[in-house]
């Protein structure tokens, strides 16, 4: 290939790949631009900046949309070595961002602690969050599984997923649905992260025994 490109932490699923295992992948393509998209780097705390100078093939790609709650800017960044961004300039295209975002995404960068508590609070939220969904996976025999995330939001699967659709948007609560089982809820506020599991929790043990007749059906 001529490029090789993931997220870390993955999107939609909130995995992640350590460093080290990153550092295999740009050892193995040493002739190959590796691009690591670190949007959610906030939420994980480890990325690969530290190391554009030692591997002329790394780019890091981050974003102001996420933990920073700039999505409306449209403020994205590459982070590699001279050379690499001395090449990428000759084919970039001329005023591909405008000067009011340029002016915002200047100041907020040089105030990140202003986004810690917030990032603190979604962390915190995030592992509540995970916990008591487990919870109810392990007590309905996984009819509904979820997966650990360093995202902020959790990724779920269940084969009643469109009856969970149709709850949730009942209750006015929107989430990120996929073509198979799958789902990924945001971790919101306590308030709004405890609706969400009252809402799953109601729903599973509503079903009760006739959970199996609705995923044969």
């Amino acid at each position: 290939p001529n490029l090789i490109i993931f997220s870390n932490p993955n999107n939609p699923s909130g995995h992640v790949i350590s460093n080290d295992e990153i550092i295999f992948i740009l050892e193995a393509f040493k002739d190959i631009l590796i691009v690591v998209d670190e949007a959610y780097y906030e939420f994980y705390g480890q990325g690969m900046i530290g190391y554009i100078e030692k591997y002329k093939n790394l780019i890091v790609t981050r974003t102001l949309s996420k933990a920073w709650g700039l999505a409306a800017l449209r403020i994205g960044f590459l982070i590699a070595n001279k050379h690499l961004i001395n090449k990428l300039r000759i084919n970039k295209t001329p005023y591909n961002l405008n000067t009011f975002s340029q002016m915002v995404g200047c100041v907020v960068l040089k105030h990140p602690e202003r986004i810690l508590k917030n990032v603190e609070e979604i962390v915190y939220e995030r592992e509540r969050l995970y916990k008591n969904l487990k919870e109810i996976e392990i007590k309905s025999n996984k009819k509904i599984e979820f997966y650990k995330s360093k995202a902020n939001f959790i990724f779920g699967r269940s084969r009643i997923k469109d009856i969970l659709k149709e709850v949730f948007e009942q209750n006015g609560v929107l989430a990120r649905y996929f073509n198979d089982d799958s789902f990924r809820l945001t971790v919101g506020s306590p308030m709004e992260n405890d609706l969400i599991v009252n809402i799953i929790e109601n729903i599973i043990y509503s079903l009760g025994e006739s959970y199996e007749e609705i995923v044969t059906d």
